[in-house]
């Protein structure tokens, strides 16, 4: 029998998907183990802090070793970082297609319906092991016509649609666009240390990132109306329309799934869907470019929201709907892949 050993431990995991990924592994034969020596494959999620030691002290392991990234180079460099993957036999990008030592197939995101992203709760899923549509609701009664959420933050490398998402902001009250997020009251010297110490932690991890970095929001305008949410879906079962940025055009995370589950319309930005499985019946998609992105907004009239609502609906529900980021599925693509 193999044994494999997840790290950090699941207990440690406040998504829940490590816990299901636990489960898949013991479901397929495995055996977990806590002794880094006696694994026969090991699975890091997104290279924790001073792993690398860890990882450099096994002396006779001949474990297989796998990261499994879930944020793109934007959001944390350090997994993209020579130092960090030269850990590694295998690297997979959950949410891509881009990995190292497999073919580029994609690997879809395990959604959990989180309230909070930015917190997550295990007993915050709406299901353990399984995702329900049951929010979508194509004849409410919705208040916010055109609704965007996302936080003030600075990309720490390219590609990144974080300066996409500020300049629309400045152009919100053209179209009535409603905002919500974490980052636009607070001050520039609270910006900038915020900023500072993830640019610390990057450099004690061995990434050198451009120090320029840090000064990319601190002088982008307070925006009072701008308003945190404790519960995201709060504003998507009351949108019509939401305009869901990927922090990268390069993964498909849970943004646009969550939109689709509480039947707010996507104007998306990000990678192609295709691959994905995603109609483009379902998704209005400009191109990249902040002159598209807001001509489709200004357009949004011209739009026939209650029938892209039944194509989404008629896709959600179908085999290659939700089904594809059901989190147990996930767990067994990876596996697979890993075999």
């Amino acid at each position: 029998m193999k044994h494999f050993l997840i790290y950090p431990s699941p207990e440690k995991d406040p998504t829940g998907f490590a816990h299901i990924f636990r489960d898949e592994l013991r479901a397929q034969g495995f055996d977990e183990t806590l002794d880094f020596e006696k694994a026969d494959i090991i699975y890091a999620f997104d290279h924790p802090r001073l792993f690398s030691k860890t990882l450099l002290a096994l002396k006779s392991s001949k474990a297989q070793k796998v990261l499994l990234r879930f944020e793109p180079p934007a959001v944390n460099p350090i997994l993209y970082s020579k130092n960090t993957l030269r850990h590694y036999g295998r690297v997979l990008s959950i949410g891509g297609t881009k990995h190292l030592g497999v073919s580029d197939q994609v690997i879809h995101w395990p959604y959990f319906r989180h309230p909070n992203p930015a917190k997550p709760k295990q007993d915050d899923i709406l299901e353990s092991k399984s995702i329900s549509f049951s929010s979508f609701d194509g004849k409410k009664d919705r208040r916010i016509e055109l609704s965007m959420i996302v936080s003030n933050k600075v990309a720490w490398s390219k590609p990144s649609n974080y300066r996409l998402r500020r300049n629309i902001i400045l152009k919100a009250t053209n179209f009535g666009l409603s905002c919500y997020g974490m980052g636009w009251q607070s001050s520039r010297l609270f910006r900038l240390a915020t900023n500072l110490r993830l640019y610390l932690f990057f450099l004690s991890q061995g990434r050198f990132v451009n120090p320029l970095h840090m000064v990319e929001n601190l002088f982008f305008p307070k925006q009072e109306s701008i308003s945190a949410i404790a519960n995201k879906f709060d504003v998507l079962t009351n949108s019509d329309f939401h305009l869901v940025i990927e922090n990268s055009s390069t993964y498909v995370s849970e943004k646009l799934l969550d939109a689709l589950v509480a039947g707010a319309v996507p104007i998306y930005i990000g990678p192609d869907l295709k691959p994905y499985g995603i109609p483009a019946s379902c998704v209005i998609t400009p191109k990249n470019d902040i002159g598209e992105v807001v001509k489709a907004l200004q357009n949004l009239k011209d739009v026939d929201l209650e029938a892209i609502r039944e194509q989404v609906s008629k896709f959600m529900h179908s085999d290659k709907g939700l089904g594809a980021w059901e989190p147990s599925k996930v767990a067994q693509s990876i596996i697979g892949i890993c075999r």
